[in-house]
């Protein structure tokens, strides 16, 4: 279930986060292996989103339009790992993308692959 969101101003979106945690927070962070939590953060979001795994209680949704940020989010989680999440509710260091377009759930590394071997399209 989608909780304790943060929901985007149409001027805000571009720089949107989205918190996204179980009802009651516990391992909440299950919410990504729901099909229909997708669609939903899609909706809520606005476009393709970055997933930031805090711990296995919340994770953080921040849209892909921020270029050039994916090293600082990828940083952000190891750091928030290393300092912040208990050893007990650690979930990943890694950072995960969800396209909304083709529907694929990936690490942020292989979508960053995958969109630098798409051919432009010529106008």
């Amino acid at each position: 279930e989608l909780s304790g969101q943060e929901t985007p101003q149409e001027e805000d979106r571009e720089t949107a986060g989205v918190y996204f945690a179980g009802t009651d927070g516990a391992y909440g962070a299950s919410v990504i292996v729901r099909p229909d939590f997708y669609e939903k953060a899609v909706q809520t979001v606005g476009e393709d989103f970055y997933i930031l795994p805090c711990s296995i209680n919340e994770v953080l949704l921040v849209s892909s339009n921020k270029k050039g940020a994916v090293k600082d989010y990828e940083d952000l989680v190891k750091e928030m790992n290393r300092t912040v999440v208990d050893e007990e509710e650690y979930l990943s260091d890694r950072l995960y993308h969800y396209d909304g377009r083709n529907q694929i759930f990936e690490t942020a590394a292989d979508y960053e692959k995958r969109i630098r071997n798409i051919p432009m399209m010529s106008m």
